[in-house]
């Protein structure tokens, strides 16, 4: 019975914290390249 701003929220940090994680090794690799 959660309403359906309970995981729609839930879902755009971890969308975000995602993405950063991606972001991380490309940029490592990036560096590396450089």
């Amino acid at each position: 019975m959660s309403p359906p701003t309970a995981p729609s929220r839930t879902l755009v940090p971890d969308d975000l914290f995602t993405e950063f994680l991606s972001l991380l090794p490309v940029k490592s690799v990036l560096r590396f390249k450089c």
